[in-house]
């Protein structure tokens, strides 16, 4: 006996061709990256662990060819600009460390 009905809306019958609806495209990589890019920059480096974590889901989310390659680009430029400024800031911190030593001395 057949219990499922082929006048139902939601049944699928898979050998008259009707499929199921495409899953909606990925996006979530590229989403994180973006946030976590636009975090960094705020937050001037945010520890040094939001920017790679932006700049290397950015990558991946193009590597794989997700949908959404201007937030994945977005959260690429912006964790670099953030790691750039990261490294300009410790690199003057450090200088001015240094001088502070030697003019004490």
């Amino acid at each position: 006996m057949d219990f499922q009905s082929n006048n139902a809306p939601n049944s699928f019958d898979y050998n008259n061709g009707n499929t199921p609806p495409a899953a909606p495209p990925q996006k979530t990589l590229a989403i994180i990256s973006m946030i976590a890019g636009i975090v960094s920059i705020i937050s001037c480096g945010g520890c040094g662990l939001t920017p790679i974590a932006g700049l290397i889901l950015g990558i991946l989310s193009i590597r794989k060819k997700e949908d959404g390659k201007g937030m994945a680009m977005a959260g690429i430029i912006t964790s670099a600009v953030s790691i750039v400024i990261g490294l300009i800031f410790w690199l003057i911190w450090g200088i001015a460390m240094v001088a502070s030593y030697a003019a004490s001395m």
